[in-house]
């Protein structure tokens, strides 16, 4: 997955280096940007949604510094792999829930566990 400079300048963005190494995505031109970067056109039968999907996990990406602590961090926790992540929504939700007559009440969370086991 990658853009050439040329397209990145077209679109009003740049990669800078950084000191620590990688590249940082800078907006060089706030209203070229707004409007999104489009994926290469070989990409552009994947949808939208896949291009959203690619470019979030490029800049969400921790750097390698990060991702080392986290390991760490998570051994001394004792995680084990895989581990699952699991959000669990309790506020206006559940308000809503318990006022309609049509909406389901929220569950407690012990009812989400036994299925992920």
């Amino acid at each position: 997955l990658s853009c050439t400079d040329s397209q990145l300048q077209n679109k009003g963005v740049r990669l800078r280096p950084r000191a620590q190494g990688g590249e940082i995505l800078e907006h060089t031109d706030t209203f070229a940007v707004r409007g999104g970067l489009k994926p290469p056109e070989a990409l552009q039968g994947h949808g939208l949604f896949w291009w959203t999907a690619h470019m979030v996990s490029y800049i969400v990406r921790p750097s390698l510094d990060l991702e080392a602590k986290v390991r760490i961090a998570a051994l001394h926790a004792g995680f084990e792999r895989p581990a699952i992540g699991l959000h669990v929504r309790r506020g206006d939700a559940c308000v809503h829930a318990a006022q309609s007559n049509s909406r389901p009440l929220c569950r407690p969370l012990d009812d989400y566990i036994p299925p992920l086991l």
